[in-house]
């Protein structure tokens, strides 16, 4: 996960996830869902590369904070191939020798 970024009103939840897939691609899903019944929903946009993701993000985070949503978290994190070292992150994994 690179980035989620979470947001509540008195009665919505929300929540931006930037992540890469399993391929390799920067993927944002944005989920929300109501506080108070069971409804809610899931979106995910196509997206061009990280830069693109985080002006999504920030799109978002404006468009909430003016409709008064609570900022719940924010965690930046980077892959675990750029905190420890692609050569550390590769030896790591039970499938190489």
């Amino acid at each position: 996960m690179l980035r989620l970024v979470q947001r509540e009103s008195d009665h919505r939840f929300y929540a931006v996830k930037v992540y890469t897939d399993l391929l390799g691609d920067v993927v944002v899903l944005h989920t929300w869902r109501s506080l108070t019944s069971r409804r809610g929903g899931t979106r995910l946009p196509t997206i061009s590369g990280l830069e693109e993701a985080e002006r999504l993000v920030e799109a978002a985070a404006k468009q909430h904070h003016a409709r008064c949503y609570r900022l719940v978290e924010d965690r930046r994190v980077p892959p675990a191939s750029q905190a420890i070292g692609m050569e550390t992150y590769l030896a790591a994994l039970p499938f190489t020798s």
